[in-house]
């Protein structure tokens, strides 16, 4: 499991990206280092704003999200998270749209 590349698809609230990344270290249990798994962030500030697209006032994001994701794939993650809780409203239509693997567990 832990050759297992997983990805972080951020910068939909930058904080968010990096309050999960330490949260997935913390809650991986090793001895060194090199026991980690490896873990790519694509920060992508070019996502429109979810909240301005959910009111009808913006361009939908998923377009930008599917990009980002599609890096993610070239770098050969297996799993990715979105930790933007805003997002999730478009996650239907990501889903239909990539064939990464969604995990939806959040912790708290």
């Amino acid at each position: 499991m832990r050759d297992k590349i997983l990805g972080i698809i951020g910068d939909m609230g930058p904080e968010a990206s990096a309050q999960i990344y330490m949260k997935m270290i913390k809650a991986t249990k090793v001895k060194r280092d090199q026991d980690h798994f490896r873990i790519i962030i694509d920060s992508n500030p070019k996502i429109p704003d979810r909240t301005r697209a959910i009111l009808g006032l913006g361009e939908s994001p998923v377009p930008e999200i599917i990009k980002t994701a599609n890096n993610l794939l070239k770098m050969g993650v297996e799993l990715a998270c979105i930790p933007c809780i805003t997002s999730h409203f478009f996650i239907r239509r990501l889903l239909r749209e990539r064939s990464i693997r969604y995990s939806m567990h959040w912790r708290s």
